[in-house]
């Protein structure tokens, strides 16, 4: 009798067994083994049973991880949330423009319906979860319940109070857990420690289950994002091909551009006739000066190849006064400000634009094959024609890629029958030209907060440097109906120039003998420190005006009189991103845009002449002509100064004109080199960085673009692994859930041996109390109580051991 006494399928009793009393006879009689309690006669899951049930589990992993995965690799859904195999084009270059706000409208609805599905879509993975989530509970709380030591009755219903925050707040559940103060037994201690973990298991998964829904939500349901694609077609900047005449090289966008477009042959481009340019470029220019001319100064814009796009500046301040700096005022010393205009590159924009004729053709249907083969104009860069197809998938879509941008600050200057400037020959190939009275405030559409004037001169000559060149060029004489004279055209020079040096208010150095900067021819006997003459201060304002000048004089004569007005800029160079809006129902005059204009850090480059020669669609020695918008606002302009001088000519806006617009066509027009990417490139090298060309896609997809879908993805990973731990423990364990009922009735079932005696009312001592709990199926409520014969002394719950 004593071996079956610790036999587990002797009768169960409490932990808390009640005082000795006599055993009366019917007791004595009757059976001491309840034989329904016998181990085996509690019964596993069946193998069938737990398989189904776990697998049903573990197929709460595959949408789950799936969505994981189209968040993780930001998938593209389309135009329209609901995109069945990818067809949903917004058909957005369609000449009917109101067939792309059709289906525009049809895509929203569609997308509406769905999003509203997937709500739902998104419960039921919440559910799902919560049933497994419970069932992993269920488990743990069991397999506490089931070790010799017990667990105390409060917590016995965990497994059906978890999911709601509202337990949380109730004080049994911290108070009923073990007393960290005193001293324990090491029973006392193992039990501690496994109610802890369950309330710590319970606390985890009832934030876990509840953040469930919202998570899958985030994860479920596709947003308008825009997504930007992979960069494509990387190219190394090799550099401007400024420095030499536009190219006839094969690789040259401007050679091609200019054969394809004009028919220009070779022999013309060689022979610096750029007349043939006339259509594609002197249109543009006359353009960009009506329209700067219409808008008042305040905007213009000119074209490539269908593509529109305008010139924009940015301003440097130098102060030393914060207030200054906060309300623009100068000092006269402390602050100077620089109005430097870019103007986008055409190579670029020629480039760009064959990604929109290629992204416009797929939409139309043309097939990848018939683009590379019969269109108009081949990729200039080579890339792949199927890197453009996705684009079609957007609602909005904007064309980017990197590229040069180029800029320079245009400072005026006039003059009347050469007071103020003159010319020193110091040997038939050298020169030095000088400009008195030189204001550096006077940039054109501009003015700089410079203070005080300066003698400006620079180097002519090839024999100073191969980089001083010379072009010129001419307006025709022109019959004047009101007058019946014939007014005078206009010379037009350009000089580039190495070097240029700047005298504050006219004063030179005692150390510059005078001879050296005087009019007429120097004497062989003078001896000129020329290289300390043309050698900046690096701490000087003016120095970046003193590297690679270009300098254009417009001069007019009459016989008895001469007016000049000269231009001159150092050009600047680097690199910004290019964006076009590709949808013409948003941006119908399709305008390229610079993104960030720099600031500070360009770098100065040397410049042909003839680029400035080209920028009028002229020849070198060549004549403008006499019907364009641009000569005849240079001829009345000059002519009017001519019969009227005046030193109120810096009022006059269509100087700005004149000096800004020809200054950036030429500089749009220079060209640039590239080389394909490679390991032996340095990619860090700022002079020449890696160009690429992507797009920024509005489309309906999944990502991880925000702070909520992040927490969702946390959420959801968390749930895969309660989802794998359930399952592990479910394979191992197969034990049968027992609802709530049948715990009632397990509970009604147990013959009270006195557990809750000398508890009073304290909910707290009672909840407290520890009952070993087991799989019964013998008995109605399928769990058996019961108590171990010995109890071990001093445990503060009166805890037992076998």
């Amino acid at each position: 009798m004593s071996d079956l006494k610790h036999d587990p399928s002797f009768s169960y009793q409490s932990v808390n067994p009640t005082p000795e009393h006599q055993i009366s006879e019917d007791e004595a009689i009757r059976p001491q083994i309840e034989l329904g309690a016998h181990p085996q006669m509690a019964r596993k899951r069946g193998s069938l049973a737990t398989i189904i049930w776990q697998t049903i589990a573990l197929l709460w992993l595959v949408p789950v991880v799936a969505l994981l995965y189209l968040n993780f690799t930001e998938y593209i859904i389309g135009a329209s949330a609901w995109c069945p195999k990818g067809q949903c084009w917004l058909d957005m270059f369609n000449p009917n423009q109101a067939i792309p706000r059709q289906r525009a409208r049809e895509f929203n609805k569609a997308s509406h319906d769905l999003l509203g599905g997937l709500q739902f879509v998104a419960k039921a993975l919440e559910v799902w979860f919560g049933i497994i989530a419970a069932a992993l509970m269920y488990i743990l709380t069991m397999k506490a319940a089931g070790y010799k030591e017990g667990l105390p009755v409060g917590y016995l219903t965990r497994p059906l109070e978890f999911a709601d925050p509202i337990t949380l707040l109730d004080p049994l559940l911290w108070k009923t857990g073990p007393s960290p103060f005193g001293k324990k037994s090491a029973a006392d201690k193992r039990v501690g420690l496994r109610v802890w973990q369950l309330i710590g298991l319970s606390l985890f998964l009832c934030v876990l289950i509840n953040l469930m829904g919202p998570a899958t939500a985030v994860l479920v349901i596709p947003a308008l994002n825009i997504i930007p694609t992979a960069k494509v077609g990387q190219r190394v900047f090799q550099g401007l091909n400024a420095a030499e005449p536009p190219s006839t090289r094969a690789d040259s966008w401007i050679w091609w551009n200019l054969h394809a477009s004009t028919h220009c042959t070779k022999q013309e481009i060689q022979a610096k006739n750029y007349s043939c340019t006339l259509t594609p470029f002197g249109d543009s220019m006359d353009a960009w000066v009506s329209t700067y001319i219409a808008s008042d100064g305040d905007a213009g814009i000119t074209t490539q190849l269908g593509l529109s796009f305008a010139a924009n500046y940015t301003s440097k301040i130098k102060t030393d006064n914060a207030m200054e700096l906060l309300y623009g005022l100068a000092d006269g010393k402390q602050q100077y400000k620089d109005y430097t205009w870019w103007t986008p590159n055409r190579q670029v924009i020629t480039n760009l634009y064959n990604d929109y004729l290629a992204v416009k053709l797929l939409s139309f249907g043309f097939t990848k094959k018939w683009i590379t083969n019969h269109s108009a104009r081949q990729l200039y860069d080579t890339d792949p024609i199927k890197t453009y197809v996705e684009y079609n998938k957007s609602l909005e879509l904007s064309l980017l890629r990197d590229g040069v941008v180029l800029g320079a600050v245009p400072t005026k200057w006039a003059d009347y029958n050469f007071t103020d400037h003159w010319v020193l020959e110091v040997d038939a190939n050298r020169q030095v030209r000088c400009y008195d009275n030189y204001d550096l405030r006077f940039t054109a559409l501009s003015t700089s907060s410079w203070t005080g004037k300066y003698t400006r001169c620079i180097r002519t000559g090839s024999g100073w440097s191969s980089e001083n060149k010379k072009a010129q060029f001419f307006t025709d004489q022109i019959y004047n109906n009101a007058t019946g004279n014939t007014d005078p055209g206009v010379d037009i020079t350009v000089y580039t120039s190495d070097k240029a040096a700047y005298f504050k208010d006219g004063k030179r150095p005692s150390w510059i003998p005078a001879p050296c900067l005087s009019v007429g021819r120097l004497l062989n006997n003078t001896i000129c420190p020329w290289e300390r003459i043309f050698t900046a201060d690096e701490d000087s304002d003016v120095f970046n005006r003193t590297q690679h000048s270009v300098t254009v004089e417009f001069y007019m004569g009459n016989g008895s009189s001469d007016t000049h007005f000269v231009v001159d800029f150092v050009p600047y160079y680097d690199f910004t991103m290019y964006s076009l809006n590709a949808n013409p129902v948003s941006n119908p005059a399709k305008l390229v845009q610079t993104a960030d204009l720099p600031v500070h850090n360009a770098l100065s480059f040397a410049m042909d002449p003839n680029w400035y020669v080209a920028a009028w669609s002229t020849s070198e020695q060549g004549s403008l002509f006499a019907n364009r918008t641009t000569t005849q606002l240079l001829q009345n302009t000059m002519q009017s100064q001519l019969q009227n001088p005046s030193n109120d000519w810096i009022y006059n806006q269509n100087y700005d004109y004149l000096a800004l617009i020809p200054t950036l066509q030429a500089l749009s027009l220079i060209d640039y080199s590239t080389a394909p990417v490679d390991s032996h490139i340095n990619t860090k090298d700022p002079a020449r960085p890696i160009l690429s060309r992507w797009a920024q896609m509005y489309v309906w997809s999944y990502g991880i673009g925000s702070r909520t879908s992040e927490l969702g993805v946390a959420v959801a990973i968390a749930g895969c692994l309660v989802v794998l731990w359930q399952v592990v423990l479910g394979l191992a364990d197969r034990r049968r859930y027992r609802s709530p009922t049948q715990l009632v009735v397990a509970a009604l079932e147990h013959s009270p041996r006195g557990e809750f005696e000398g508890k009073g009312h304290n909910e707290v001592e009672m909840a407290r109390v520890r009952f070993h709990i087991r799989d019964n199926d013998s008995q109605v409520g399928k769990f058996s109580f019961y108590e171990p014969e010995e109890k071990e002394q001093g445990g503060e719950y009166g805890t037992v051991v076998h």
